[in-house]
């Protein structure tokens, strides 16, 4: 792994656990000790998630599909909340934010190295292609999600269900987004970014409901 990388993610590491720590005012529960050991956990399985996604679409290590670390996180935090000894919506709930910022981190990445570049929307006067600025406008979208998450994890009824809810609104920004990016198709027609948005939206809509379904049943049983 590069050094530039390693730096990366040592700052996006901190910086999780940063926001992992100010969302824990509404989860007192869970301590800035387990919080510490989570932060890292939270890094290591996005990193592994992205790698092994671009993996499975591209038959190759070398890059990253940050869906993979979306997909991935939850599964792992399963045990990871069992070994913590915390509930798993709380803990989820305050991986979502993070999350959103390893999302603006890794575009900040994208655009140092120019990958996910937008498509061509015009020629300036010297005849030089004018791209839609992709990365930027992602970065800013996690970054407004991130505060979006934060908003909601403030008002308790939608507790447990903020990292369902960032499936949900990041797959549908991203599916947009994506329409103006420079893509090939992936699955049938659509790219692998369209694709994954689809699953993203379905599996966070599937989790909401299943969660309140869970939860209506056992109030009536009290």
């Amino acid at each position: 792994m590069k050094p530039e990388i390693i730096i990366a993610i040592s700052i996006g590491t901190v910086a999780m656990f940063g926001v992992m720590a100010f969302c824990r005012r509404w989860y007192k529960s869970i301590s800035l000790i387990k919080l510490l050991i989570a932060a890292p956990l939270l890094t290591a399985s996005g990193t592994v998630g992205a790698y092994l996604l671009f993996f499975v679409e591209n038959g190759e290590f070398g890059g990253i599909s940050f869906y993979g670390s979306l997909f991935l996180i939850p599964v792992l935090f399963i045990p990871v909340s069992l070994l913590l000894r915390t509930k798993f919506g709380e803990l989820t709930d305050l991986c979502a934010p993070s999350v959103a910022l390893m999302l603006a981190i890794n575009k900040i990445n994208c655009i140092r190295t120019n990958c996910c570049k937008g498509m061509v929307i015009g020629e300036d006067s010297n005849g030089n292609e004018i791209r839609f600025p992709s990365q930027i406008v992602e970065l800013v979208a996690a970054l407004a999600i991130m505060a979006i998450l934060i908003y909601f994890m403030s008002k308790e009824k939608f507790r447990k269900e903020m990292y369902p809810a960032f499936l949900v609104i990041y797959g549908v920004v991203r599916f947009g987004l994506n329409l103006l990016r420079e893509t090939s198709p992936f699955v049938w027609i659509l790219p692998a970014g369209n694709f994954w948005s689809l699953v993203a939206i379905a599996a966070g809509i599937l989790w909401i409901a299943v969660y309140r379904f869970v939860k209506k049943r056992k109030a009536k049983e009290l």
